[in-house]
């Protein structure tokens, strides 16, 4: 009985210390996630990739899922009450600035593009694809490889759907090891100014890049190097 009388009484000034604190704020809950714009329609002029379509509006993938943001994992936005879920069972876009979660993709920012990795297409590795925005349209698509081990192989789906490329060339390039490996580099010019560039691996030898991109796209990325380097020494 005693034991019991000063349980009670713990309880009970710990409640009469917790009484003056300010309430806990609630936690931030998911919120119902943006629909699918329509899908775009490719026609023979146009240059997509798996529905992402150069120059449209990103459609056909619904935005993912999302959950109350952890303090335990890397946000784009450290404000963000909200974060994506690690993982979706279907195809969808994600905004690089998590500020945007709940919204429509548009106007001017970055998506990624994410597939479940047992749907991820042939060319990617990862399973997503960068996608640059401009103005409500996409203006670039970015995506990376499995590098030299593929090569051949993505080349010649890059090849069968958009025909021979206007630039071919191999590049020598050497592992940590000394073997050397020969690279596939290649440049399709398609219309409406944009371009495709395709290098079977870069400074890593698992790994290659598909890079679809606008003029007004590559004069971004130009202005964003420029930027970088403000300040930093010149030869």
């Amino acid at each position: 009985m005693r034991q019991n009388r000063l349980l009670i009484a713990g309880i009970m000034a710990a409640g009469s210390l917790l009484s003056g604190c300010a309430p806990v704020p609630p936690r931030a809950t998911s919120v119902a996630s943006s629909p699918a714009a329509p899908a775009p329609v490719e026609g023979p002029r146009d240059t997509g990739i798996f529905g992402i379509v150069m120059l449209k509006q990103l459609g056909g993938f619904p935005e993912c899922p999302n959950e109350p943001s952890s303090p335990y994992r890397y946000h784009s936005n450290p404000t963000a009450k909200l974060q994506y879920q690690m993982y979706s069972s279907y195809a969808c876009f994600q905004h690089n600035n998590e500020g945007y979660i709940g919204g429509s993709a548009g106007g001017t920012e970055i998506v990624w593009v994410k597939w479940p990795i047992s749907q991820s297409p042939a060319l990617v590795k990862g399973s997503g694809a960068g996608v640059s925005i401009i103005d409500g349209v996409v203006h670039g698509i970015n995506l990376s490889t499995l590098g030299v081990d593929s090569q051949q192989r993505d080349y010649e789906l890059l090849v069968a759907k958009f025909g021979k490329p206007g630039l071919k060339r191999l590049v020598s390039k050497q592992n940590r090891m000394g073997a050397t490996f020969e690279i596939i580099e290649a440049a399709w010019e398609r219309p409406d100014g944009i371009t495709i560039l395709f290098q079977g691996a870069g400074s890593s030898l698992d790994a290659g890049t598909v890079k679809v991109q606008t003029t007004r796209e590559a004069a971004r990325l130009k202005e964003l190097r420029e930027q970088a380097n403000v300040g930093k020494p010149k030869l």
